[in-house]
């Protein structure tokens, strides 16, 4: 289980049902939704604008469905909608979080894979 192997992380889970829907699921949906801390639920809608950092479309809601996961509500809260953070794995690879639409995604993905000013890039044999 992810909770017993990564306590300290946040489990956030991205679903196409809603909560109510999740919830007649029975018991397997049930032990799923327990180690959940942020639900984000609702399919997402390409042409409904984002207004909330965690959600891809409007239609999408947001719970906060463990103690964990409403102690982040003042910070989300205060995060606007179109928020991202670029974060290092652990081998050193770029993690970019946050929702990001078409071309504001596509840009932030090529500005990440070209080398720095004054970086050596490496040149074919």
């Amino acid at each position: 289980h992810l909770r017993a192997a990564r306590p300290e992380w946040n489990v956030l889970c991205y679903s196409g049902y809603t909560l109510a829907t999740l919830r007649r699921r029975g018991a397997g949906a049930a032990r799923l939704l327990d180690g959940i801390d942020v639900l984000v639920a609702g399919p997402y809608r390409e042409r409904r604008p984002q207004t909330h950092p965690l959600a891809g479309s409007n239609n999408q809601r947001i719970h906060l469905l463990s103690a964990r996961g409403r102690m982040l509500a003042p910070a989300l809260d205060l995060t606007p909608p179109d928020a991202l953070n670029l974060a290092l794995g652990p081998g050193g690879e770029q993690w970019l979080i946050g929702v990001a639409r078409g071309a504001a995604r596509t840009a932030i993905h090529q500005a990440l894979t070209q080398p720095a000013p004054g970086e050596d890039v490496p040149c074919p044999n």
